[in-house]
């Protein structure tokens, strides 16, 4: 089902700040053809609201300038008083597609930003999904807010805070910042937008307040420079949010670990890797149970850098001793320490190349996220170097290809994106 209602809030502080009052406006059509667009005047002066109106009236919206307001409560009353799904979009925005079409199960789906040190607000600023592009149904949103109220003892002493608004709180010497809607997303959840969907437009962050977060940048200079090379081409903006999804993991927190439970091997895969291993070892038991430790050993490295929120692994102190025991185990079972000459640099460049793939899988860089992806399956070569000790050259060949194959369906989709 189409969007049908897109609500955007044009708030303009200063003349020299209309140009991102007005971004959106030029490639909205783009980003929703159909739907019926409401823009919400924040007290806009009047050549502030000419400007908007001339832009409204030749997008076919509707314009009506309220009284002064902040983006979070107008966003809370959209929640509480629309009754069919909508969307809300910044108007420091361009689009590149349509993102009408797109549907979603959850009350709220958005570009998911991970929690971050933060050096305007000085605070480790958590995660949430952005508000420039929210896709939101507010029955789903009022009925998960009511079981998050359902699960807190109502007492006076135990009052809840205001999922919408923006607060800092201090915490062990440190302050945090849940921006707007962040509690929210804490609260009931939410979509992630894909890479595909974030290819779909792009966000000048803090547009319309740039005169305030600019100047407590270090490289903000540099930044606002390159804000203004975007508003007058606005082409070079596609696929951008990758330079913020660097700069966001660049300042990741580090913190202790929480007792969640990671996903076991399934039974599909252990049966799969169990064929795959008779196939490289010819049955060969000491190099079977070294590549089931590996396999066990590799799959624990995953599961500890991708079952993790806001830079912090998942596994409970248990999970984590196990990935030890796995290792110490794994490098020092019979097969591998008769081979260890041939075994060692192989897993050296494993490591390493494995380290190259994170460091790049989500560059700005198109050549890098091509490398990152080749080398996702590198653990491969650890199988292949096995298969070269049980059977030779020529075995290994036999399942040099195949196995390189079955690893790349598995972790892409057709068009050749990670999933």
């Amino acid at each position: 089902m189409k969007v049908q209602k897109v609500h955007i809030l044009a708030t303009c502080r200063k003349p020299e700040l209309l140009p991102y009052t007005l971004l959106v406006f030029k490639t909205i059509r783009t980003g929703f053809p159909t739907a019926d667009i409401f823009v919400t005047g924040n007290a806009l002066d009047e050549d502030s609201y000419c400007a908007v109106a001339d832009e409204v009236t030749k997008i076919g919206g509707r314009l009506e300038n309220g009284p002064a307001t902040i983006h979070h409560k107008w966003l809370e009353s959209l929640c509480h008083f629309e009754t069919n799904k909508f969307v809300i979009s910044d108007t420091d925005m361009i689009y590149y597609q349509s993102v009408e079409d797109w549907e979603f199960d959850t009350a709220l789906a958005g570009w998911r930003i991970p929690e971050w040190d933060d050096e305007f607000s000085k605070c480790y600023t958590r995660s949430r999904l952005h508000t420039s592009l929210l896709f939101i149904d507010p029955e789903k949103v009022r009925e998960k807010i009511g079981e998050w109220i359902e699960g807190i003892t109502h007492t006076p002493f135990t009052p809840f805070t205001n999922l919408f608004y923006p607060v800092v709180f201090p915490l062990k010497g440190k302050n945090y910042f849940h921006d707007t809607c962040s509690l929210l997303y804490h609260a009931i959840g939410g979509t992630a937008f894909t890479d595909k969907q974030l290819n779909s437009y792009f966000h000048a962050n803090f547009g319309t307040i740039s005169d305030i977060v600019l100047p407590n940048l270090s490289n903000g200079d540099e930044m606002a420079k390159e804000r203004e090379r975007i508003l007058n081409n606005p082409e070079i903006g596609y696929g951008r949010w990758r330079e913020s999804e660097e700069y966001f993991a660049a300042r990741q927190i580090q913190r202790s670990t929480k007792p969640l439970q990671v996903p076991p091997i399934t039974p599909e895969n252990a049966k799969k890797a169990r064929e795959w291993n008779i196939s490289i070892c010819k049955e060969n038991q000491e190099a079977m149970q070294c590549n089931d430790l590996a396999f066990k050993f590799f799959h624990a490295l995953d599961d500890f850098r991708d079952e993790r929120e806001d830079g912090r692994p998942k596994m409970n102190d248990e999970q984590i001793l196990e990935v030890f025991a796995v290792a110490a185990a794994f490098y020092n079972c019979p097969f591998y320490v008769k081979n260890r000459e041939m075994l060692f640099p192989i897993m050296l460049n494993i490591t390493n190349s494995w380290g190259d793939s994170i460091m790049w899988e989500q560059s700005p860089i198109k050549h890098r996220r091509t490398i990152a992806n080749v080398l996702s399956a590198v653990g491969d070569e650890f199988y292949m170097a096995v298969a070269f000790l049980c059977g030779g050259w020529a075995h290994m060949r036999a399942i040099s290809g195949k196995l390189r194959e079955r690893d790349w369906i598995s972790q892409h989709d057709s068009d050749g994106e990670r999933v």
